[in-house]
């Protein structure tokens, strides 16, 4: 069974190998016009004015030491996005798997007809991630439950922009670095026979 998670993944490590590229350029600065010694001496242009297009001005301009900063900054919020949507698919596995499985194993009666198993498939959609969805798994180990849950906590601390605020007036988080999320959640689906 493929892991619906791996395309995010992959986007990710594509996102982060253009970010170190661009910043290996940025740190060669005007020496990455060098190659050919023999060529014509002309002022050597901003690693950016090289690297970028000017109608792109984020990179345009920039001293190559605030470029690498600026860079940076981009991978570390990258980083926190990536578990953003990793969390956001893996949610989604989750209650579609619920959802069909209320739907196909909830009799039909004949007083209540269909109205019970689509109530009952309708609210899985408002369950809590961090608190119900997670939990309905009873199979799966509780302390890989548990690690989820952390993924879960820092995905919120994250999507509710809690991370803006100076200081923070919500407790922080552990930081889950990309690979662990995917790594937690991907063994996670794998004991829920879902990936």
């Amino acid at each position: 069974m493929a892991n619906p998670l791996d395309s995010v993944l992959e986007w990710y490590e594509f996102a982060l190998d253009s970010i170190r590229v661009t910043t290996r350029i940025a740190r060669l600065g005007s020496s990455v016009f060098a190659a050919d010694p023999a060529a014509p001496t002309v002022p050597p242009p901003t690693v950016s004015d090289w690297a970028i297009n000017a109608r792109r001005k984020r990179l345009f301009g920039l001293d190559p030491g605030v470029a690498t900063a600026s860079l940076q900054a981009a991978e570390d919020r990258l980083a926190s996005l990536v578990v953003l949507e990793l969390v956001a698919v893996f949610e989604r596995v989750l209650r579609d798997h619920l959802t069909t499985r209320a739907e196909s194993q909830i009799l039909t009666d004949p007083v209540l007809r269909d109205a019970f198993r689509e109530a009952v498939a309708a609210d899985i959609e408002w369950w809590k991630v961090g608190e119900r969805l997670i939990d309905v798994f009873v199979g799966v180990d509780s302390g890989l439950r548990g690690e989820v849950k952390q993924v879960v906590e820092f995905r919120n601390w994250v999507a509710h922009g809690w991370h803006t605020q100076r200081p923070p007036r919500k407790r922080v988080p552990s930081f889950i670095p990309a690979q662990e999320a995917y790594d937690r959640l991907t063994k996670f689906l794998k004991a829920a026979g879902l990936a």
